[in-house]
């Protein structure tokens, strides 16, 4: 019991452990994602809106608009949102400054730029710096508090839902045993036959009841028709095909002849199971040993007589 105990709390530890690993790692990367997307998204935005207030004061201006600073660095200024702190500046074609914003930002940080044409000629770069320290800050925070609720999450189906599979399993395990132990007591074995693969699956009274060597779980069929005794081999046969069984249940008894040649009275009830098609698919059948009552019968039989 302990090893397949064990082998359950591995499972439950290891399924747990990638669901908590999951929460903790990509909750704050998806964040991380699309906050950056957001945040290129927005720069893209900020620069077409300066590039084209500035493409409008080159059009107007073509030859003194760098001298323009006051107009320019109000172009700079101008922005859709201004809780963000991020630093803008204009360069010429040579790359001199031609004005810029005067923020101090935290690195590390991430440059854009967007050129600026006259007509079809480019006289200008316009550059947006920000900062993505507070991107990182607020993924670092998100991080901690996803770590937090996978180990939570972690410890909580670790040991709650662990304990009521436990508990299941525990119960399972008790049925099974008085089971057994009833099967055995009583002198019953179930096997099932699997028709179209054409195996049995024994249990291990059955194993017991019909002497047969326990090498494998299943065993041929041939195996378990050889063990019917010989005069009643094809009246048990004919009794459960399909088209002779009621209701697709049968009750009959007969004789087995075990390999240590001793012979056995058997009752089986069984069960015809069919497919889709209407044709047989599996026998499962509940053996039971009846020597002992056979032998009492006979002898209270006998008794009657010479009475």
């Amino acid at each position: 019991m302990k090893p397949r105990n064990d082998s359950i709390s591995r499972i439950s530890s290891v399924l747990t452990g990638i669901i908590s690993l999951i929460v903790a790692i990509c909750i704050p990367v998806g964040y991380f994602i699309i906050a950056y997307q957001y945040m290129e998204g927005s720069i893209n935005a900020e620069l077409l809106l300066a590039t084209q207030s500035v493409e409008e004061l080159v059009s107007k201006n073509p030859k003194s608009w760098q001298y323009q600073e006051v107009r320019l660095r109000e172009i700079l200024e101008k922005r859709l949102d201004y809780g963000t702190r991020e630093k803008r500046a204009i360069r010429n074609k040579r790359e001199r400054l031609v004005a810029e914003t005067t923020e101090t930002l935290t690195g590390p940080v991430l440059r854009f730029s967007e050129p600026v044409h006259d007509v079809d000629e480019k006289v200008a770069n316009i550059e947006i710096t920000r900062s993505i320290f507070p991107l990182i800050l607020q993924t670092g925070l998100i991080s901690a508090s996803s770590a937090l609720t996978g180990i939570l999450i972690f410890l909580f189906f670790r040991s709650f839902p662990l304990r009521a599979v436990r508990e299941a399993y525990y119960k399972m395990e008790e049925r099974e045993q008085r089971l057994s132990l009833a099967l055995k007591v009583g002198h019953f074995g179930v096997w099932d036959w699997d028709v179209k693969k054409n195996v049995m699956i024994l249990d291990e009274h059955t194993y017991d009841i019909y002497g047969i060597s326990r090498d494998s779980m299943t065993v041929s069929p041939d195996t378990w028709i050889n063990c019917i005794h010989p005069e009643d081999r094809d009246r048990v046969l004919g009794d459960i095909r399909p088209e002779v069984v009621e209701e697709r249940r049968f009750d009959i008894e007969f004789r087995i002849v075990r390999p240590d040649k001793m012979v056995r009275d058997i009752r089986a009830n069984g069960i015809l199971i069919l497919d889709g098609d209407g044709k047989q698919s599996r026998i499962v059948c509940l053996n039971c040993d009846i020597t002992e009552r056979k032998l009492m019968e006979d002898t209270l039989s006998k008794n009657e007589i010479y009475s």
